[in-house]
């Protein structure tokens, strides 16, 4: 099994740690349910480290989002993201994606699910290798990259107490950059639990120091770390989409409940035409 960076301290935390998509992670510390009602009422911790990220970068970098994505990336100004789909030809989701536009505005970045990290990468490249139309270049970040979202509704203040520069004005769905305990970081302000909070990217060599920061700051405010399980059931309250349960590469956006991430009314992209023909029936 692959480890995060942070393996070592869910141990010593005293975490269950379980097999989740070939990556050894941590489903509980205290207890599922505790955990989620801290995150509702405090905040909670958790390590991402094994989700995926790739960089888009070129020219034609938009132009190929938009390709390969069901929704319209070229609404997002620098610092703005966008949730997304990406789709087989026959509409069914092959994942789902967050899209940021860099702050400097120059190219992308996008979270992928680690369950499908391998094959998202692939696929991204092998549309991109196909598109030689497009200057755009597909670049695998995932080993370099660490995630470390808190979240909760004291996440803000206990944020503030470690960012370099003011987040509390940030609106969903932006993204800044800020440095944590000294180390340089990309602040999402997304998330993936129906609370208000951050995903933090650094060098996966420093997710440590990042960690350690937040734990120590929120030490007074109810922070605590969160496993996967209470992950799940904060997802499922927020009715938030889990890859492999409400979609997969046989269920279309529609089906899924996902229409909204969906802009027929633009250029073609991968599973347009299959989509139109889904709303033509009805």
């Amino acid at each position: 099994m692959k480890k995060t960076a942070l393996a070592e301290k869910h141990e010593q935390l005293g975490a269950r740690m379980v097999d989740f998509a070939g990556w050894y992670m941590p489903v509980q510390y205290s207890g599922i349910i505790e955990e989620h009602r801290t995150v509702r009422t405090a905040a909670g911790l958790f390590d991402l480290g094994h989700m995926g990220q790739v960089g888009v970068t070129g020219a034609d970098a938009l132009t190929f989002l938009n390709y390969i994505g069901s929704n319209d990336a070229s609404v997002l100004a620098p610092g703005q993201a966008i949730y997304s789909l990406m789709l087989n030809p026959t509409g069914g989701v092959i994942d789902d994606i967050i899209i940021y536009r860099n702050p400097s505005g120059v190219g992308y970045f996008v979270v992928i699910n680690a369950s499908n990290t391998d094959k998202d990468v692939s696929w991204l490249q092998e549309q991109a290798g196909k598109r030689n139309d497009l200057a755009v270049q597909v670049d695998h970040l995932s080993d370099t990259m660490g995630m470390i979202a808190i979240q909760g509704p004291n996440a803000a203040s206990i944020v503030a107490k470690l960012s370099s520069v003011d987040l509390s004005d940030m609106e969903s769905f932006s993204m800044r950059e800020t440095q944590i305990a000294d180390v340089t970081c990309m602040a999402g302000r997304t998330g993936y639990t129906g609370e208000d909070g951050w995903e933090f990217y650094c060098p996966v060599d420093d997710s440590a120091q990042v960690w350690d920061a937040l734990m120590a700051a929120g030490q007074d405010e109810g922070l605590r770390p969160i496993g996967l399980g209470a992950r799940d059931t904060l997802r499922l309250e927020a009715r938030m989409p889990l890859y492999g349960n409400e979609m997969n590469d046989e269920i279309n956006p529609y089906d899924a409940g996902l229409g909204w991430a969906v802009k027929l009314d633009r250029d073609d992209f991968v599973g347009r035409d299959a989509l139109l023909a889904v709303r033509e029936r009805g």
